[in-house]
């Protein structure tokens, strides 16, 4: 069927005066009770997050009255995935996490409602299981120099050097005692079915996503070629001795970083699944290019990805088999942040910027195969690159509102949409 658009106004949540957003759409910002809301507010729309930068978490207040209660700060964060804040459940139901640094190194804290610090952990987190006891994570660091708008800020990488460290990677994090292990090093990644493309290449990962059973994880695995300076490449038409071509090749190439902010050309990238504790790896999509994906359930993602010869489609891949089926073939054509209501039914996902710089936000019925543009939203050109307001849409617990980001009214707010089921 074809697609068709809805005329529904979004209640604006957060007041102007600051900017303020959720991040990524892979988690709900509300809890459990539908009471709280969490968002993070910053002065400056335009700028990357610099070392010792703050943002300030705080609770919406009630819908309708676009008023924060502000709670406490954090020193790691980023305008794409905020500082990973998130409800907890189980036995810290009702305590929030979230990112920081302190001590020359990034941690995580646990805050009740109020803002009380609960608790600290040595290591920041990515994704909590959905039983509260454990989280993903990686070196916030290393990404922030290979992928530029998801680290942080302030902390050097120590594996800066190596392109697939053995001692770095996805790591999981106990809730309870606080103690951590390495279950999937990088160095175990680029062993793992290798390509040419990744000779010489560096190596990293991004986007860890529990199951919603908390029995296996999503991640991609992403390699690139490190950009070579002029001198570098000079080093490699003149050939000088080995020892002194290393050295000047280390130097150029930093130099280079340096002056251009740019460390790859490019990046290839494979969708992993594996168990909690790092066995079983599999790779569901293999072609060069996986984006961004959600669980639909313990067995089933939905992802954009390339799947050789259809190409980019929005992909329900099945993780014990390998199999994949196109959704919304004809109608889901551009990569978008996509999310599952409860029941299954609905897929909410958003596009980027056309060349009139607008983002759609797109509702589809899965069971009847149907496209629904929610609205278009303008984005202004300022806000692109690392500090772009994508709409990273989020249903609400029980599927009846939708919250996003956007910057349409000429500064980055949250909003949100009721659905008429």
């Amino acid at each position: 069927m074809t697609g068709a658009s809805q005329s529904i106004q979004p209640r604006r949540l957060t007041p102007a005066g600051r900017q303020h957003f959720f991040g990524y759409f892979d988690r709900c910002p509300w809890d459990e009770t539908g009471q709280f809301l969490l968002t993070l507010a910053v002065d400056d729309p335009a700028e990357p997050p610099k070392p010792g930068q703050q943002a300030a978490l705080g609770m919406v207040g009630e819908v309708g009255n676009e008023s924060v209660r502000y709670v406490a700060a954090t020193e790691a964060w980023n305008y794409q995935q905020g500082c990973m804040q998130q409800w907890l459940s189980g036995d810290h139901a009702g305590l929030f996490i979230h990112n920081d640094r302190r001590e020359g190194g990034f941690v995580s804290v646990v805050r009740d409602v109020e803002g009380k610090e609960i608790e600290t952990f040595s290591r920041p987190v990515y994704h909590v299981a959905p039983d509260g006891r454990s989280a993903l994570t990686l070196s916030f660091s290393r990404l922030a120099r290979t992928r530029p708008g998801y680290g942080y800020a302030g902390v050097p990488d120590p594996t800066e050097r190596d392109l697939a460290p053995a001692n770095d990677g996805i790591w999981r994090l106990d809730l309870h005692d606080g103690r951590s292990e390495l279950i999937v090093s990088l160095a175990d990644l680029a062993r793992f079915n290798p390509s040419r493309t990744m000779r010489g290449a560096e190596h990293w990962c991004n986007h860890l996503l529990f199951n919603p059973a908390g029995t296996r994880f999503a991640f991609v695995h992403r390699w690139g070629t490190p950009k070579r300076s002029g001198l570098a490449q000079s080093l490699a038409r003149h050939r000088p001795r080995p020892g002194l071509a290393r050295s000047l090749r280390r130097l150029g190439g930093a130099v280079y970083r340096r002056l251009s902010g740019r460390r790859f050309a490019g990046h290839v990238t494979r969708l992993m699944t594996a168990n909690v504790d790092g066995t079983d790896l599999r790779c569901l999509a293999d072609d060069g290019m996986a984006s961004h994906f959600i669980w639909r359930d313990g067995d089933h993602l939905l992802a954009f990805a390339r799947r050789e010869p259809a190409g980019n489609r929005y992909w329900l891949l099945d993780d014990r088999t390998g199999s994949a089926t196109v959704v919304g073939d004809g109608q889901l054509t551009e990569d978008g942040h996509c999310t599952y209501s409860p029941d299954g039914r609905y897929i909410l996902t958003d596009t980027y910027p056309d060349e009139s710089r607008h983002q759609t936000l797109v509702l589809f019925d899965v069971a009847a195969e149907r496209r629904i543009d929610l609205g278009r939203f303008y984005s202004p050109p300022e806000l692109s690159g690392e500090v772009r307001c994508d709409l990273h849409p989020r249903f609400d617990r029980a599927g009846s509102a939708v919250c996003f980001d956007s910057a349409h009214e000429g500064s980055r707010q949250m909003y949100m949409l009721e659905l008429d089921r």
